[in-house]
């Protein structure tokens, strides 16, 4: 009992001397301070004036006879915090010192403050609770003040809209009993027409388009930095005719211009670079001569969806293509698509269907309207005619013979650029002075991705004096100007310098490698390196070269 008593004694002292350390601290504060509090009452104060303050303009701000049911909880709630805040600051002040500079006041102080400082502490949690409350509240009364407010917005936006629609059918009819000239009645009821013309614009474009319309081109790679400049400039002088026939062709030329070469060589990111490149579209506009340019962009897709690999999805896509550059020709493609648009409420979400058959015949319209080669010259760039689908009603012979036709509808004012693998049936479609193969013109363009690819990495040979060109060109060599090969050759060569880096080794492996793009896929799905087989399943599905 006696070491119990012992130690209950020794634990009031310390308590009391820890309960005197800290009177004697807030006395220290106290009297060093000039408001007659602490720093942290003061902080306590201050916030709580301003919460004060701000949840009395809240009620202030809140009319009685107007009040939702959001403000009424509110008002409630800021009451409550306003008052919780009074009898806060009214325990500082009845705790604080009076006189400044005194020690007894200051300690005095400290002791009324240490004694209800359980008080203190309780206000300020109820305090705490109170305020998230209001802030809850508050953002729930804004939330549904701004829906109030949006949905009065867009109840009177209708409203002016059908005021505006009716004085709108009020012009029209005077306008028809008015005796202006002709031309001025005209351009007047142009100008009143131009709000439902161009809704019945969209709506038309909308019915046109389809998901992966663009799908096929925006997944092409872009061409690697530096690669397929030659085209367009004079890098290469050794391609200077090839470079020379095309700029010409772009300025002057007419009929089709055409890209080949073998799978994989990278027909497609030289489409994509063509078709989007300022340069080739600024030459193009040369060859417009006033007229406006319209381009129009279609890659063809044997694993995509029905529209990436048939002539459907072709003349839908260009179709679609055409007339956003060309609006005004939509009237004259689609006039019963057009009249019934016309009709139709522009509040209703009114739908186009645009058949296939529809489709083919406003494509015909548009290549037999006289207005469009008045304004316009259109350009058609189509990547990829060989991954055509054919099927007993269409064929490449369907298609080459379907081409011939537009550009003997108009030779001079529309032209193509077209690619696809070397196939005899697609011959016909350009002289040699308008082809290009593109696998024999693409060494330095491997040279330089080649490079790129095996910079940071180190191949060693203590009897070469420079290992890595030489396996550089050894790679460059067994391509036979195919980039898919290199692009999956590099792939599975980066990935064995992860564990060998002799250029022996290298040249071993690679020489081990089959030159043929189908038997690659078979050596990679055979190979004993996953992210191999990961590479060659990419590449079968993607090219579908058993096809």
């Amino acid at each position: 009992m006696e070491a119990l008593s012992a130690l209950s004694v020794a634990t009031a002292v310390a308590q009391f001397i820890d309960f005197g350390t800290k009177i004697l601290s807030g006395a220290r504060e106290i009297y060093c301070s000039t408001t007659g509090l602490t720093a942290d009452n003061k902080t306590v104060e201050l916030v709580v004036g301003e919460v004060e303050a701000w949840c009395s303009r809240l009620q202030n701000s809140n009319t009685v006879s107007a009040r939702t049911p959001e403000q009424d909880s509110v008002c409630r709630l800021s009451s409550q915090c306003e008052e919780l805040s009074k009898e806060l600051l009214q325990l500082i002040k009845r705790c604080a010192s009076n006189a400044t500079k005194s020690k007894r006041a200051a300690l005095r102080a400290a002791i009324k403050f240490k004694r209800h400082e359980g008080d203190r502490y309780r206000l300020l949690n109820r305090l705490k609770e109170c305020q998230q409350q209001l802030f809850i509240c508050v953002q729930n009364m804004d939330r549904t003040e701004f829906k109030r407010k949006f949905r009065r917005l867009a109840d009177d936006g209708l409203n002016n809209l059908d005021v505006l629609n009716k004085k709108l059918d009020d012009i029209h009819r005077s306008l028809k009993g008015s005796s202006l000239p002709s031309d001025v009645h005209s351009l007047l009821n142009g100008f009143l027409d131009i709000p439902g013309q161009a809704l019945a614009e969209s709506r038309i474009l909308q019915g046109l388009a389809y998901a992966s319309m663009h799908h096929r081109m925006e997944q092409v790679e872009e061409a690697h930095f530096g690669t397929f400049r030659w085209i367009l400039d004079g890098q290469i002088p050794e391609h200077k005719l090839y470079r020379e026939r095309f700029t010409e062709w772009l300025r002057h030329g007419t009929d089709v211009f055409h890209i080949t070469g073998k799978l994989g060589s990278g027909k497609s990111t030289l489409m994509k670079f063509l078709a989007t490149n300022k340069t080739v579209l600024d030459t193009l506009n040369q060859w417009a001569e006033g007229r406006k340019l319209v381009v129009a962009r279609f890659f063809f897709w044997r694993p995509g969806t029905i529209e990436d690999k048939t002539i459907d999805g072709l003349l839908r896509g260009l179709l679609h293509d055409v007339l956003k550059g060309c609006q005004d020709m939509i009237p004259t493609v689609f006039p019963n698509q057009w009249k019934e648009s016309l009709m139709r409420d522009w509040r209703l979400d009114y739908r186009v269907r645009i058949s296939k058959e529809d489709v083919r015949s406003a494509f015909d319209r548009l290549l037999h309207s006289d207005q469009l080669y008045s304004r316009y010259r259109i350009c058609f760039f189509i990547d990829g005619l060989d991954e055509l689908v054919e099927t007993c009603h269409e064929d490449y012979r369907d298609i080459v013979e379907l081409l011939r036709r537009w550009i003997s509808m108009a030779p001079l004012d529309l032209k193509l650029c077209i690619s696809l693998r070397n196939y005899s049936v697609f011959g016909t479609l350009a002289v040699d002075e308008k082809r290009l193969q593109l696998h024999e013109l693409t060494r330095q363009d491997m040279l330089k991705f080649v490079k790129h690819r095996l910079e940071a990495l180190e191949i060693h040979d203590h009897t070469k004096c420079d290992p890595k060109g030489i396996f550089v060109d050894e790679v460059v060599n067994r391509a036979d100007g195919v980039f898919l090969w290199v692009a999956l050759v590099l792939k599975s060569i980066r990935t064995a310098m992860n564990h060998e880096n002799r250029l022996d080794m290298l040249l071993k492996r690679l020489q081990g490698i089959p030159r043929d793009m189908e038997a690659l896929v078979d050596h990679l799905l055979c190979w004993d390196d996953s992210s191999d087989r990961i590479s060659a399943y990419r590449t079968f599905a993607l090219e579908d070269i058993r096809n």
